[in-house]
């Protein structure tokens, strides 16, 4: 039974013991398909039918902004008419708190955050100076401290003399890269992402502003509490007033994001250091309603090896079909893609439609040749293995970095990427700026603006790019659009400055703009930076359209319930677990697996070429190892040979 048939019938009812609790912080404990979502939005429903509650006064804290869309959904199935404004990521609440006080730690009122790759900008810009400086850098150690870095923010210390990645907490050079990977961060009026929670947390230290938060609300509800980091645990004790109540949902099994955001998937487990009167209620969410029997006991016999350090599970089912398949030792990647294809086709003659299928991979880069195999064989695909890259020209990230600069003039990072677009300007050309910026005591722009004005009356400035001139003269006749317009207006007044007005590679913007009229114009922004776009060509499109098999890292599928088979090839040991954090691979894994409605096929091979080689180190072409997950997973003897 699908969770959405569950809810037609009334599953509030059923949970009605556990979301009416008052009296004390409740986590609930949700293996995978159980309905944790559904308990979520149950509870948000007795509350706000509560007559002494005022939605107003409740917090609910998601993940993502897809999952803050998703439980709003699923409150309108639910017959809520008045959904809670602040239904929103842990992050976003975390920036609302950090924006009214920012300068009290140090941090530019109108502050951007950095995404990934701005921030190893930053990091490169950091290594640069200090090796100008004279200190010895080992090659490519900007990224290795910027993710020491941060770790620390996010965790704190480690317990051993290194990082996770191997990074010496005694390096001087780690020392010397922090504090100058701050100091640049803040001169581009910029924080690192990482460290917008551990700074709200610095803030929310001081009782006159924690008390201030404290009174916003007197529910608070979180989900996927398993993906929280350190830092981001202590933000949630921090923002609740001791009387206001908690509902937290997670599975520490489900944790797949320690290496990449840092979670602790133990802060589960020792949820009642942090809440000494919580119920921790494991009992109530045990029946999955997407995986049956076969899936779920052999995904169960494979996660139970991450004991004992995780919270023991009685899962139930009320599906007893189910397949799981595993076929090992392939000759080659290529034998095994083509058996991959023979099995589609297959399911196809035998009516699963294609986008019910999900092929699943460790590491996209070795996903490419399986699409090249189903792709061979005329199967549709949809290929999610990489993140679409929505400035994926010039012309969209010069203006995608002008329409940043007309809505915060001061935003040093968006100059900083704008600058080296221009032909003419090297790096080199851009680290002198700084260089000038900082000794005179200026912003970034009040920099260009100095030596651009300096350059038409002084010999000695005339040294500066001459695409400095351009540069500051489309920035200031951007900041000076009427700032009341509409984000499309503004659109529009940029592209003809730029004369970028017929250009098909902005229209998607133009597209973005139109359908998100009630967003604030940075929110659509955003949802451009990530590639959210609504391809003009693709705004109308029907099932048939749509009906592809699915490529995805295992990292991209949490949420996903609309899969009825998947396909889990390159299960060996130099692929999974890898060089990676053993019990977080084996959880992953598991995520995987439990996606799926009625079949898991599993595959490896022995001899394989390419990406995955170089992935394998000293594991050479040919008698490559099983993955260890590989012998973990056990299935009936009758359903492996089926």
């Amino acid at each position: 039974m699908r969770e959405d048939t569950a809810l037609k019938e009334n599953p509030c009812k059923q949970l009605n013991n556990l979301v009416a609790n008052f009296d004390s912080p409740v986590l609930v404990v949700a293996g995978p398909g159980t309905g944790k979502t559904t308990a979520i939005a149950c509870r948000l429903k007795f509350l706000i039918e509560k007559p002494t509650t005022s939605s107003s006064r409740i917090l609910a804290i998601t993940f993502t902004n897809e999952a803050a869309d998703e439980m709003k959904r699923k409150l309108e199935k639910l017959g809520v008419k008045q959904i809670p404004e602040n239904i929103r990521t842990l992050h976003s609440f975390a920036m609302r708190v950090l924006r009214l006080n920012s300068l009290k730690v140090g941090v530019p009122s109108g502050f951007v955050v950095a995404n990934s790759d701005e921030s190893e900008l930053v990091a490169k810009d950091v290594f640069s100076d200090l090796k100008n400086k004279g200190y010895q850098m080992l090659p490519r150690s900007d990224k290795k401290f910027m993710r020491a870095f941060q770790e620390k923010v996010s965790c704190g210390l480690p317990g051993s003399a290194t990082f996770r990645n191997g990074v010496e907490i005694a390096d001087p050079n780690f020392s010397r890269f922090e504090q100058r990977y701050i100091e640049l961060s803040r001169f581009y009026n910029a924080v690192d992402w990482f460290e917008v929670v551990p700074l709200t947390n610095s803030l929310l230290n001081n009782d006159d502003i924690k008390n201030q938060v404290q009174q916003w609300f007197d529910h608070i509800v979180v989900d996927e509490y398993q993906d929280l980091n350190p830092a981001e645990q202590t933000f949630v004790s921090l923002i609740r007033d001791p009387n206001a109540t908690l509902f937290v949902v997670g599975d520490d099994d489900q944790s797949i994001y320690e290496s990449g955001r840092f979670a602790d998937p133990l802060g589960i487990k020792h949820f009642r250091q942090k809440y000494s009167n919580a119920i921790i209620d494991k009992t109530t969410l045990t029946t999955s309603h997407r995986c049956p029997e076969t899936i779920l006991k052999a995904a169960v016999s494979l996660i139970e090896h991450n004991n004992p350090n995780r919270i023991p599970k009685q899962l139930h089912t009320v599906r007893k079909d189910g397949i799981v398949y595993k076929e090992g030792g392939f000759g080659s990647k290529q034998r095994e893609g083509k058996w991959i294809v023979q099995v589609i086709e297959e399911l196809h003659r035998q009516d699963v439609i294609y986008k019910r299928i999900l092929i699943l991979f460790n590491i996209g880069a070795i996903g490419n040749h399986y699409v090249q195999e189903v792709e061979k064989a005329g199967i549709p695909v949809n290929n999610q293995l990489r993140r679409l890259e929505a400035l994926d020209c010039i012309e969209k990230r010069r203006l995608y970095f002008l329409l940043r600069l007309l809505l915060n003039k001061d935003d040093g990072l968006a100059l900083r990427q704008l600058l080296v677009l221009e032909p003419g300007i090297s790096d080199r050309a851009v680290s002198k700026l700084r260089e000038h910026a900082e000794v005179w005591d200026l912003t970034l722009r009040g920099a260009l603006h100095q030596v651009v004005v300096a350059s038409q009356k002084q010999d000695n400035f005339k040294r500066w790019p001459q695409g400095f001139k351009q540069i500051y003269e489309w920035i200031e006749k951007v900041i000076s659009i009427n700032h009341t317009l509409s984000l499309h207006e503004k659109f529009e007044q940029v592209t003809d400055l730029l004369g970028y007005a017929d250009f098909n590679s902005v229209r998607d913007l133009m597209a973005l703009a139109e359908k998100n009229i009630a967003l604030e114009d940075w929110q659509i922004l955003e949802k451009f930076r990530e590639g959210k776009i609504p391809k003009v060509t693709l705004l109308e499109t029907d099932e048939k359209t749509n009906d592809k098999v699915r490529f995805m890292t295992m990292h991209n599928v949490k949420g996903l319930d609309d899969v009825d088979v998947v396909f889990i090839p390159a299960l060996e040991n130099s692929v999974i677990p890898g060089n990676f954090l053993e019990q977080e691979q084996r959880r992953m894994l598991y995520v995987a697996m439990t996606r799926a409605r009625e079949a898991v096929f599993l595959s490896n091979a022995w001899s394989r070429k390419g990406y995955e080689r170089h992935r394998a180190g000293k594991n050479g072409v040919i008698g490559r190892k099983p993955s260890p997950f590989w012998d973990e997973i056990e299935i009936p003897k009758r359903r492996e040979n089926e």
